[in-house]
């Protein structure tokens, strides 16, 4: 006895918990710090540089390193990624359970926090080291605008002002750029200490989710208005059952939601409507006069609600450069599955089959929950085929909160005696066991280690770095990225490029167009343009275009251009290699005449 009681003892003791701690923090923290952000190839390279007398090409090196081996040095790739993370809470948990016999609520709580503590760091990193994107920084310049332009552009963007109002307080008023990346954290890490705290699942559910590809990348690293969704889901879905007794705060959690992105009125839709005939029309006679006030006020919260949003997003149907007339794109469903890194075949199949087990058991036991369920998976997929398609990572992994929501409800449902059947235990396992599997085909710690090794493609900072450092800060630049205002903005004269005369570049709103050159034509009239602004005489005899090349005949084009105008001379100056690829791009044009 005295020996289970020293053993006892150790398990309780603060300083265990501060080594484990410590452990399960420092692993990720020293890998990432000592092994990623390129921190080895650069100083390979520079060494290399000394040695050679010469500066080397930093990029051509760093391909050449990953083509002969992981840029983490091979068998020390564990400690670089969360597996080892995760495999620690998951081991942790599973002996702090085991050491502590009739307190294992206790342990399960010391477990969520130490890992919560490691998800908190891990997450961090691939904040610090993520180089923001267009669509971020794009919506960081709306930001800086006033409360009623920001309105007005809702129009053209087919976004609701929520993202962008929570962004305003920093983005008008000279914050640094990287605070994007922490209010996205934050957030993020708002939503986790939710479903931590008060999510009705096993803790081995809640690690798997925890240390998923949208909880551990998508939402933390990429700050879009979708991070907003998850932590306004679990108050959702905590709210539920109550909203006769708080319609007040259900309807605002309606609300809030339908505001951060089109995908999302499917569940809100069905949600109010499941208000309005549960909790107003079928009981209404029983209601008495001040339960009848608070749900008409909360009613009148969500119409408003309602016709706010629709004031927002209905004119970029007609307004918007982007596609919003309906077509038929039955291949768009796949985005939901290849987006989110479920690739193969079998694995989809996996995806399919839990989902519908996971619907047809809902069926079963809540109908309630599989009518909001089933209806705002239906709408997100006719949206996505009809209308926008699921392209980007943080829309496509939706479906995955809209079953974690629906799995809140299953689980945190109180059961009644008319609820009681013969079910096996496992039966009732199931809205868990799908929600592992989902975490499961979702569990993609990769995308961590890319932002830890590369810049996010397409990155806009790096040219623009080269542009400070080595183009004269009189000399204008031509660009298609607005982007570039956050880097050179207020620096050095910036033109909006394929404006004629040169328009000084403010934004680029949606109404004018997309802001890159997808089309063959723009980059085959690009002697034409120049030829142009060489003409004025206003502009000397070198130019700088800072442009993207999105495709595979991005070369080919710029190639024809260069062609047919023999008396200019091109120069790619970014990327360093000088080479034609997909991505950013600076090309200096002079004038040899």
């Amino acid at each position: 006895m005295e020996g289970k009681e020293g053993k006892r003892g150790i398990l309780d003791s603060v300083w265990l918990k501060v080594a484990v701690a410590a452990a399960v923090v420092a692993v990720p923290l020293a890998a990432h710090y000592l092994l990623g952000i390129g921190l080895v190839q650069d100083a390979l390279i520079a060494a290399g540089s000394r040695v050679a007398g010469k500066e080397l090409d930093a990029a051509v090196w760093r391909e050449r390193f990953e083509s002969i081996g992981h840029p983490y040095l091979g068998g020390l790739s564990p400690l670089s990624s969360p597996h080892i993370v995760l495999g620690l809470a998951l081991y942790g948990t599973y002996l702090l359970r085991r050491g502590r016999p009739g307190r294992e609520r206790e342990a399960e709580r010391l477990a969520l926090g130490l890992a919560f503590a490691a998800w908190l760091v891990v997450t961090g990193m691939a904040v610090a080291t993520h180089e923001p994107w267009e669509d971020e920084l794009h919506a960081w310049q709306i930001a800086q605008f006033g409360a009623g332009r920001m309105f007005r552009e809702m129009g053209y963007e087919g976004h609701f002002l929520l993202w962008f109002a929570i962004l305003h307080p920093l983005a008008a008023h000279g914050a640094p750029v990287w605070t994007l990346g922490l209010v996205s954290w934050a957030i993020n890490a708002a939503g986790m200490w939710l479903l931590v705290r008060k999510g009705p699942f096993p803790v081995y559910v809640k690690l798997l989710v925890m240390f998923s590809v949208p909880f551990l990348y998508f939402n933390p690293a990429i700050a879009r208005p979708y991070v907003m969704i998850p932590p306004l889901l679990w108050l959702l879905a905590g709210t539920f059952r109550e909203a006769g007794r708080k319609p007040v705060r259900y309807c605002v959690l309606l609300v809030l939601l339908a505001h951060t992105h089109l995908y999302m009125e499917g569940l809100v839709g069905a949600c109010g409507v499941m208000f309005v005939v549960r909790d107003i029309v079928l009981p209404w006679r029983s209601l008495s006069a001040g339960e009848r006030r608070r749900r008409l006020a909360g009613l009148g919260v969500a119409v408003a609600g309602g016709v706010l949003a629709v004031m927002q997003v209905l004119p970029a149907f007609s307004q918007s450069s982007f596609r919003t007339t309906p077509e038929l794109h039955l291949e768009n469903a796949l985005y939901f599955f290849s987006e989110t890194g479920i690739k193969s075949l079998p694995l989809r199949i996996v995806a399919l089959l839990s989902m519908l087990i996971a619907l047809a058991y809902t069926f079963r036991r809540d109908k309630e929950a599989f009518i909001v369920s089933s209806v705002s998976l239906l709408y997100m997929l006719l949206f996505c085929v009809f209308i926008f398609f699921a392209v980007a990572e943080n829309r496509a992994v939706l479906w995955f909160y809209i079953f974690i929501f629906n799995a809140w409800l299953l689980c945190g449902r109180k059961e009644s005696a008319a609820d009681a059947s013969p079910e096996h235990p496992w039966f009732r396992r199931i809205p868990v066991l799908t929600l592992a599997v989902f975490s499961l085909l979702l569990f993609q710690p990769e995308r961590n280690a890319f932002d830890l090794n590369h810049d996010f493609y397409p990155s806009v900072r790096p040219p623009c770095d080269y542009i400070t450092e080595h183009v004269d800060a009189s000399v204008p630049v031509f660009t298609t990225q607005d982007s570039a205002l956050v880097y050179l903005g207020g620096k050095r004269p910036l033109y909006e490029l394929n404006s004629f005369p040169p328009k000084e570049m403010e934004y680029r709103s949606c109404k004018r167009g997309v802001s890159m050159l997808y089309e063959k034509e723009n980059l085959e009239a690009f002697s034409s343009y120049a030829g142009k602004l060489f003409a004025t005489g206003d502009y000397g005899h070198s130019l700088y275009f800072l442009v993207y090349l999105p495709f595979s005949y991005s070369a080919d084009a710029l190639k024809e251009s260069i062609a047919a105008a023999p008396q200019y001379t091109y120069t790619v100056l970014y990327p360093a290699s000088g080479g034609i690829q997909q991505g950013m791009h600076l090309i200096e044009v002079k004038d040899g005449r």
